[in-house]
C-alpha cells in the first residue's frame, strides 16, 4: 500500500509545479485522464490510480478535487498487456476498488477509487496498460519495464559481521538489476537507550549513496565506498546528547532502493523545474499517451539484523565524534573517559 502514498506524493508534486506557469488552462473542457502506478515486482497486489484531469473555469481546481463525481470516471474499461519481443505473452484486466487509507489533503478522503491486479510481474516483458471509457470513447495508454526483482548483494555477505570503524572506509558491493535507473542505499542503526530502570530501542538512518540516471549496465557489480567518518558525524549531528544516558548498539540493516526509468525522469523534470519563472516553466514529464501522469517501477532490497563487530562497538564508545553519545563497548561498558 505504500506505493500508492508515493503516487499521491509525485501527485502533489505536479500540482505545485503546474501553479508555477501563467498559461491559461481553463479552456474549453476536454476528457482527459491522469494516471499514476508504481510497480513493484515483490508485491503480489499492484495498484494504479486513474482520474480525471481538467479545470473548470466556473469554479476552483481545490472545489473540485473534493467532489467523487468530478474526479473519477464513471466507468473504465482497463486493460494491461505483457509483451515481449512485441509479442503478446499475457493479458489481464484490472478491477476497481474503493480504499480507505487515504491521508488528508488536496483530493476527497479518505476513501479513494484505484484499479488494482493480483500479478507476478516479469522484468523480461513489457507491460502496457490501455485504458478505454465505453461511454465516450475516450482512450489512453502508458506502457513501462518492470526492474528486474532480484538484486544481489555481494558486500555485506551473509555470515559477515558489520564493521564502521571512523578512520576507514565501509564498501558494499552489489549487483545492477535490469532497468533499474536511480540507486539509493541507506544504512539502519538500532539501539537501546537506558536512563535508569527505563529502557527504548531508537534508530537512524544514513544515506551511504545516490546515484540518478545511472550510465552502469545491467548486471555491472557496483562497488560503493563511503567514509566512516562520515558515518560518525552523521550520528554526532543527528543524536542528542543526554546526561547519565547508556546506549548500546544492536544492529545494523541494509535498503537498497532503485526507480524506473520514467519515475528518474519525472523526478529530474521536477527538479529542473526549481527555481524557474512562470514564463520559463517546463513541461511535466509524462510516459501517458493522451493523457497525463507515470507508469513506472520500483523495487527495494533489504538486509536486515546484521551483527556489528565488536572494534565498531569500541569505536562508537570512543571515537572522538561520538563518545559524548555514551555508547557502550563490546563489554557493555562506559570505558572511554
Amino acid at each position: 500500500m505504500k506505493l500508492i502514498n508515493i503516487t499521491f506524493i509525485i501527485f502533489g508534486l505536479i500540482i505545485l509545479n503546474a501553479c508555477k506557469t501563467e498559461i491559461d488552462v481553463t479552456g474549453p473542457w476536454k476528457e482527459n485522464a491522469a494516471i499514476y502506478g508504481l510497480l513493484n515486482p515483490n508485491d503480489s497486489v499492484h495498484y494504479i490510480r486513474i482520474h480525471r484531469a481538467y479545470l473548470d473555469s466556473q469554479r476552483s481546481a481545490l472545489e473540485i478535487t473534493q467532489i467523487e463525481d468530478s474526479i473519477y470516471f464513471d466507468s473504465l474499461d482497463i486493460m494491461a498487456y505483457a509483451y515481449s519481443n512485441n509479442y503478446i505473452i499475457d493479458s489481464f484486466g484490472l478491477n476497481r476498488s474503493i480504499l480507505n487509507n487515504k491521508d488528508s489533503g488536496m483530493f476527497k478522503y479518505p476513501e479513494q477509487a484505484v484499479y488494482s491486479f493480483h500479478k507476478m510481474l516479469n522484468s523480461d516483458y513489457k507491460y502496457h496498460f490501455k485504458i478505454n471509457n465505453p461511454t465516450t470513447g475516450y482512450q489512453a495508454s502508458a506502457s513501462t519495464q518492470i526492474i528486474e526483482s532480484d538484486v544481489y548483494v555481494l558486500r555485506p555477505g551473509e555470515l559477515s559481521k558489520i564493521n564502521f570503524v571512523s578512520d576507514k572506509v565501509h564498501k558494499v558491493d552489489f549487483r545492477l538489476p535490469k532497468y533499474a535507473f536511480d540507486i539509493e542505499i541507506y544504512v539502519e542503526l538500532f539501539f537501546t537507550e537506558t536512563i535508569g530502570a527505563t529502557s527504548n530501542t531508537d534508530s537512524i538512518k544514513v544515506q551511504l549513496y545516490r546515484l540518478t540516471n545511472t550510465e552502469f549496465d545491467a548486471g555491472e557489480i557496483i562497488n560503493v565506498e563511503y567514509p566512516g567518518k562520515s558515518f560518525y558525524s552523521t550520528l554526532k549531528n543527528q543524536i542528542k546528547e543526554v546526561p547519565n544516558i547508556k546506549r548500546s548498539a544492536d544492529s545494523i540493516q541494509y535498503h537498497f532502493y532503485f526507480r524506473g526509468e520514467h519515475l528518474s525522469n519525472y523526478i529530474r523534470a521536477s527538479y529542473a523545474q526549481s527555481g524557474i519563472s512562470g514564463s520559463q516553466a517546463l513541461l511535466e514529464y509524462s510516459n501517458v499517451e493522451n493523457g497525463n501522469g507515470i507508469v513506472s517501477s520500483v523495487t527495494e532490497k533489504h538486509i536486515y539484523s546484521k551483527e556489528l563487530a565488536p572494534i565498531f562497538k569500541d569505536s562508537l564508545a570512543c571515537s572522538y565524534l561520538t563518545k559524548k553519545l555514551n555508547f557502550l563497548d563490546r563489554n557493555d561498558l562506559l570505558s572511554c573517559p
